[in-house]
């Protein structure tokens, strides 16, 4: 079954699954108002004296279904938020698996600069993005670690330890959708240290102290008592009312004391433990991969997992939340003072294990940002891991390799092979004929290899060099700068790179300085050529120029010429996008205009 149809039936289920907890929403929301009638006219009742026993029974009964109600209304409506989060995350699936880039929703795409070496040429930005096939990560410090992966790549062992990480959680579809859930629901995408930081700062309440609680303890004791006894055991002279009055007084003393410490908590404990919610499943998991098995060792603190801790931190945020029912939370402090019981647990949280927390979440993003590798690798199954080539040499085998952004019925499939450092191919082609797609489809299928990724090709040994490109190149009317400075200024910091000989580089250049006229186009681009080979630097230069041709029968042994070819039948233009050995001789510029209805006489 194809993967397209596998997320179209769990886009289905659910949405079943929606519909019917809205239902159980709207009923729950109709018991909850006859529960707030019941509360009522309990009440009325308890103070009448032939009905006390009746009305405080009705009273207390409503008031704890109302409370049942409450937490089970929650529960559900954060189930129907999960499901319709799913169906989001799974349509964005589905658009990826169809090829259907600009339909993806993206979440923040990661940000690179107008002068970067790459970026924009092999189109990692953009409304069709390569990247969101890619990158379906929530939290900007993930977003960082792809960033990283793709512009500096690791040792070979690191990458081919990263390939078997993402092979391992490939199939792991429930975990990754879970640690997706984790943070769309209950996160913050631009988590930073300084969150952790101002957390852990907040000075500890006075009132959360041993002899403070010991206090608010006997007095939610007594109160709770003597209501009981007044209510269900009709003991009179019992001061509920004054102990029930002081317990609020109380109440509102201790909430402004501890006002600082709950908010700075509510505003950033549940991104942090969200953050890291889905770790015990993940130290549950039976890793194969060496990456996730180190992951998961910096996981154990003393001893024990962190997943634990985290999912009591979790827990104390849940029921912290009731503070957002202003009636729920009048009930339960007028009875039981239980803010002061659950932030005081909080506190002995934050004081054991808070400092371990910036080690939990540096791990998890790296889980997270794998877990979008792997996301990748599940969506287009049957793509093999790159053979990747350890040394200084540029090497680039690649048989049957194609765009991965083009749909498998429209995608053509080149062979193509670098052997070696210090060579240059010239590719001559027509118009439309597919010279910057192939540019493009090697670029893109090198950052694959550097992420970790399978390629697309049938098979690819490669070396990951430096990767320069200029195939995209715009003018700025705010800047003042013109198409060909711009072009000029991209080249420059090419050269730059070639000339501090910092390690390999492979370039992509499309029709460079094309620009300005042809004279010095032609000067200028055989000058560039003997600079490159002279320090060794291996690449791929578009032209049109077929004068241009002729350096490669000055120095044959570096230089190799390649075009592309169109044909034409019943006066119609047809493109088979086959890289082909040799010079291509002939140009269709002329035919394209006629082609397309140009009211001029082309001769």
């Amino acid at each position: 079954m194809q993967r397209s149809q596998t997320i179209e039936r769990r886009i289905a289920a659910y949405g079943r699954k929606r519909d019917r907890i809205n239902r159980i929403i709207n009923l729950i929301a109709t018991g909850r108002v006859f529960c707030f009638i019941a509360i009522l006219l309990g009440g009325s009742f308890a103070f009448d004296g032939d009905y006390t026993y009746q009305g405080a029974a009705i009273a207390l009964a409503g008031i704890g279904l109302f409370l049942f109600l409450m937490v089970r209304h929650d529960r559900c409506y954060r189930f129907k938020t999960r499901c319709e989060l799913l169906i989001e995350l799974l349509e964005a699936d589905l658009a990826r698996a169809t090829y259907r880039l600009g339909d993806v929703t993206y979440n923040r795409p990661i940000p690179f600069p107008d002068d970067h070496p790459f970026a924009a040429d092999l189109d990692l930005t953009g409304p069709n993005a390569l990247l969101k096939a890619i990158d379906n990560s929530f939290h900007a410090r993930a977003k960082q670690k792809l960033r990283d992966w793709l512009e500096n790549p690791d040792p070979l062992e690191v990458i081919e330890a990263r390939q078997q990480a993402v092979n391992d959680l490939a199939g792991r579809k429930g975990f990754r959708q879970k640690l997706a859930l984790a943070a769309h629901l209950d996160s913050k995408a631009d988590l930073a240290s300084t969150d952790l930081d101002n957390w852990l700062a907040v000075k500890r309440p006075w009132t959360l102290g041993l002899v403070p609680y010991i206090a608010g303890r006997i007095l939610a004791l007594l109160t709770t008592t003597c209501i009981v006894l007044t209510f269900f055991f009709r003991v009179e002279g019992l001061p509920w009312l004054a102990l029930f009055l002081l317990q609020i007084t109380v109440f509102y003393i201790m909430d402004s004391i501890h006002k600082r410490f709950v908010m700075t908590f509510m505003e950033r404990g549940k991104a942090i433990a969200a953050t890291c919610s889905a770790i015990s499943l993940f130290e549950r998991m039976r890793v194969n991969a060496p990456r996730l098995a180190a992951l998961k060792e910096g996981l154990v603190t003393e001893g024990k997992s962190a997943g634990p801790h985290l999912k009591k931190l979790l827990d104390l945020h849940a029921v912290l939340e009731y503070r957002s029912n202003g009636f729920a939370h009048f009930l339960l402090n007028g009875l039981f003072l239980w803010d002061q019981h659950y932030l005081r647990s909080l506190a002995g949280w934050r004081d054991r294990y808070g400092q371990n927390i910036p080690a939990w979440v540096t791990c998890v993003f790296e889980v997270e940002a794998l877990s979008a590798l792997a996301n990748f690798q599940w969506l287009y199954p049957g793509r093999p891991f790159p053979e990747l080539v350890e040394g200084d040499a540029v090497v680039l085998e690649a048989e049957a390799m194609g765009h991965p952004a083009i749909a498998e019925d429209k995608r053509v499939c080149n062979d193509y092979l670098m052997p070696a450092s210090g060579k240059l191919h010239l590719i001559t082609g027509s118009n439309m004929s597919g010279k910057s797609t192939f540019l493009r489809t090697i670029g893109v299928n090198l950052l694959l290899a550097r992420l970790g990724l399978p390629v697309c090709a049938e098979r690819l040994r490669c070396s990951l060099p430096k990767l320069m490109t200029s195939i995209r190149i715009a003018d700025s009317l705010a800047e003042g700068v013109s198409y060909f400075y711009a072009e000029v200024r991209r080249i420059k910091q090419i050269l730059d790179v070639i000339q501090a000989d910092e390690g390999p580089v492979f370039y992509l250049l499309d029709e460079i300085l094309k620009g300005t006229n042809s004279r010095e186009r032609l000067i200028a681009t055989k000058t560039m050529v003997t600079f490159l080979l002279q320090h060794n630097a291996s690449g791929l230069i578009t032209t049109h120029d077929l004068e241009l041709l002729a350096v490669q029968e000055q120095d044959p042994n570096h230089i190799t010429n390649y075009h592309f070819q169109e044909s034409v039948r019943d006066d119609e233009m047809f493109f088979d996008y086959r890289l082909k050995p040799g010079k291509l001789t002939s140009t269709n510029a002329l035919r394209l205009m006629k082609m397309a209805g140009v009211p001029l006489e082309l001769n």
